[in-house]
Protein backbone atom coordinates (compact mmCIF):
# COMPACT_ATOMS: atom_id res chain seq x y z
CA UNK A 1 0.00 0.00 0.00
CA UNK A 2 1.32 3.35 -1.17
CA UNK A 3 0.43 6.27 0.98
CA UNK A 4 -1.75 8.58 -1.57
CA UNK A 5 -3.14 4.92 -1.97
CA UNK A 6 -4.27 3.86 1.77
CA UNK A 7 -5.38 7.92 1.88
CA UNK A 8 -7.92 7.25 -1.03
CA UNK A 9 -8.84 3.79 -0.34
CA UNK A 10 -9.83 4.62 3.46
CA UNK A 11 -11.57 7.95 2.91
CA UNK A 12 -13.53 6.07 -0.12
CA UNK A 13 -14.61 3.22 2.63
CA UNK A 14 -16.19 6.16 4.68
CA UNK A 15 -17.45 8.09 2.12
CA UNK A 16 -19.91 5.02 0.70
CA UNK A 17 -20.51 5.17 4.28
CA UNK A 18 -21.92 8.59 4.34
CA UNK A 19 -19.16 10.01 6.39
CA UNK A 20 -17.20 12.89 4.45
CA UNK A 21 -13.58 12.40 6.57
CA UNK A 22 -10.26 12.44 5.76
CA UNK A 23 -9.32 10.40 8.89
CA UNK A 24 -9.09 13.25 11.55
CA UNK A 25 -10.34 15.87 8.69
CA UNK A 26 -13.88 16.60 7.92
CA UNK A 27 -13.39 16.17 3.79
CA UNK A 28 -13.82 19.54 1.72
CA UNK A 29 -12.36 17.85 -1.26
CA UNK A 30 -10.52 20.44 -1.67
CA UNK A 31 -8.11 20.62 0.49
CA UNK A 32 -4.55 20.23 -0.36
CA UNK A 33 -4.33 16.85 1.92
CA UNK A 34 -6.94 15.45 -0.35
CA UNK A 35 -7.87 17.45 -3.34
CA UNK A 36 -9.58 14.18 -5.39
CA UNK A 37 -13.54 14.45 -6.06
CA UNK A 38 -16.21 12.90 -4.70
CA UNK A 39 -17.53 11.13 -8.14
CA UNK A 40 -13.62 9.06 -8.15
CA UNK A 41 -14.00 8.52 -4.66
CA UNK A 42 -17.47 7.22 -4.10
CA UNK A 43 -16.77 4.90 -6.87
CA UNK A 44 -13.85 3.64 -5.90
CA UNK A 45 -15.63 2.93 -2.02
CA UNK A 46 -18.47 0.99 -4.24
CA UNK A 47 -15.62 -1.29 -5.24
CA UNK A 48 -13.76 -1.59 -2.21
CA UNK A 49 -17.44 -1.98 -0.55
CA UNK A 50 -17.79 -5.35 -2.99
CA UNK A 51 -14.82 -6.81 -1.40
CA UNK A 52 -16.00 -5.97 2.19
CA UNK A 53 -13.74 -2.89 2.17
CA UNK A 54 -10.28 -5.37 1.22
CA UNK A 55 -8.00 -2.67 -0.98
CA UNK A 56 -8.60 -5.14 -4.13
CA UNK A 57 -11.94 -3.46 -4.54
CA UNK A 58 -10.35 -0.25 -5.23
CA UNK A 59 -7.55 -1.89 -7.36
CA UNK A 60 -10.21 -3.80 -9.55
CA UNK A 61 -11.92 -0.48 -10.51
CA UNK A 62 -9.14 1.38 -11.16
CA UNK A 63 -7.95 -1.44 -13.56
CA UNK A 64 -11.33 -1.17 -15.35
CA UNK A 65 -10.37 2.14 -15.53
CA UNK A 66 -7.31 1.24 -17.35
CA UNK A 67 -9.30 -1.16 -19.84
CA UNK A 68 -11.66 1.47 -20.43
CA UNK A 69 -8.69 3.74 -21.80
CA UNK A 70 -7.77 0.92 -23.88
CA UNK A 71 -11.13 0.31 -25.38
CA UNK A 72 -11.43 4.10 -25.79
CA UNK A 73 -7.72 4.27 -27.62
CA UNK A 74 -9.22 1.58 -30.38
CA UNK A 75 -12.68 2.32 -30.43
CA UNK A 76 -12.57 6.07 -31.08
CA UNK A 77 -9.22 6.17 -31.98
CA UNK A 78 -10.03 4.06 -35.08
CA UNK A 79 -12.53 6.87 -36.53
CA UNK A 80 -9.04 9.17 -36.36
CA UNK A 81 -6.22 8.13 -36.53
CA UNK A 82 -6.98 4.36 -38.27
CA UNK A 83 -7.45 0.55 -37.32
CA UNK A 84 -3.55 -0.28 -37.60
CA UNK A 85 -2.37 3.37 -35.07
CA UNK A 86 -4.94 3.14 -32.70
CA UNK A 87 -4.93 -0.88 -32.27
CA UNK A 88 -1.59 0.05 -31.86
CA UNK A 89 -1.74 2.61 -29.40
CA UNK A 90 -4.03 0.75 -27.43
CA UNK A 91 -1.53 -2.13 -26.93
CA UNK A 92 1.11 0.05 -26.09
CA UNK A 93 -1.24 1.56 -23.39
CA UNK A 94 -1.90 -1.71 -22.05
CA UNK A 95 1.82 -3.31 -21.76
CA UNK A 96 3.70 0.52 -20.71
CA UNK A 97 4.99 0.24 -17.84
CA UNK A 98 4.05 3.43 -16.23
CA UNK A 99 0.04 2.27 -17.26
CA UNK A 100 0.71 -1.29 -15.52
CA UNK A 101 2.22 0.73 -12.31
CA UNK A 102 -0.20 3.52 -12.10
CA UNK A 103 -3.78 1.59 -13.19
CA UNK A 104 -3.24 -1.15 -10.88
CA UNK A 105 -3.33 1.27 -7.63
CA UNK A 106 -6.27 3.49 -5.91
CA UNK A 107 -5.27 6.84 -7.68
CA UNK A 108 -8.28 9.71 -8.63
CA UNK A 109 -5.55 10.31 -11.75
CA UNK A 110 -6.83 7.65 -13.59
CA UNK A 111 -10.09 8.51 -13.48
CA UNK A 112 -8.75 12.02 -14.74
CA UNK A 113 -6.65 10.08 -16.89
CA UNK A 114 -10.01 8.68 -18.74
CA UNK A 115 -11.75 11.56 -18.60
CA UNK A 116 -9.37 13.58 -20.41
CA UNK A 117 -8.68 11.02 -23.14
CA UNK A 118 -12.41 10.89 -23.98
CA UNK A 119 -12.47 14.32 -23.81
CA UNK A 120 -9.61 14.97 -26.65
CA UNK A 121 -11.02 11.65 -28.56
CA UNK A 122 -14.14 13.39 -29.53
CA UNK A 123 -13.19 16.84 -29.44
CA UNK A 124 -10.55 15.45 -32.44
CA UNK A 125 -13.46 13.08 -34.09
CA UNK A 126 -13.87 13.66 -38.06
CA UNK A 127 -17.36 15.45 -37.97
CA UNK A 128 -17.27 18.08 -35.13
CA UNK A 129 -21.10 17.79 -33.78
CA UNK A 130 -23.89 18.98 -30.52
CA UNK A 131 -23.13 14.75 -29.85
CA UNK A 132 -19.50 14.67 -30.35
CA UNK A 133 -19.20 18.02 -27.93
CA UNK A 134 -22.01 16.40 -25.16
CA UNK A 135 -19.67 13.04 -25.00
CA UNK A 136 -16.60 15.32 -24.92
CA UNK A 137 -18.21 17.28 -22.09
CA UNK A 138 -18.94 14.49 -20.06
CA UNK A 139 -15.32 13.57 -20.42
CA UNK A 140 -14.74 16.20 -18.84
CA UNK A 141 -17.08 16.11 -15.84
CA UNK A 142 -15.42 12.38 -15.31
CA UNK A 143 -12.05 14.17 -15.30
CA UNK A 144 -13.55 16.73 -13.32
CA UNK A 145 -15.55 14.63 -10.71
CA UNK A 146 -12.35 12.91 -10.17
CA UNK A 147 -8.93 15.27 -9.95
CA UNK A 148 -8.92 19.21 -9.45
CA UNK A 149 -6.68 19.43 -12.39
CA UNK A 150 -9.48 19.29 -14.87
CA UNK A 151 -8.77 22.69 -15.28
CA UNK A 152 -5.99 22.45 -17.74
CA UNK A 153 -7.75 19.87 -20.15
CA UNK A 154 -11.16 22.41 -19.30
CA UNK A 155 -9.17 25.64 -20.29
CA UNK A 156 -7.45 23.56 -23.90
CA UNK A 157 -10.85 22.49 -24.72
CA UNK A 158 -12.33 25.93 -24.17
CA UNK A 159 -9.98 27.42 -26.61
CA UNK A 160 -10.33 24.14 -29.23
CA UNK A 161 -13.88 25.70 -28.87
CA UNK A 162 -13.15 29.67 -29.46
CA UNK A 163 -10.38 28.71 -31.84
CA UNK A 164 -13.04 26.34 -34.15
CA UNK A 165 -16.63 27.95 -33.64
CA UNK A 166 -19.25 27.04 -35.21
CA UNK A 167 -21.69 28.93 -37.82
Amino acid sequence: WYGDETLIHHTATNLVKGIPSNFALWNTFWHPHYPYQPLYTFLTGVFASLTDGDIMGSRFFNILLGLLCAIALFGLGKNIFGVHASLFSSLMFLTYDQTIIHFRMSYAHNGAALGNLLLVLYLCGNHPSKANDLKAGLGLALSAGSHPLFIHPALAALFVKFRNPRE
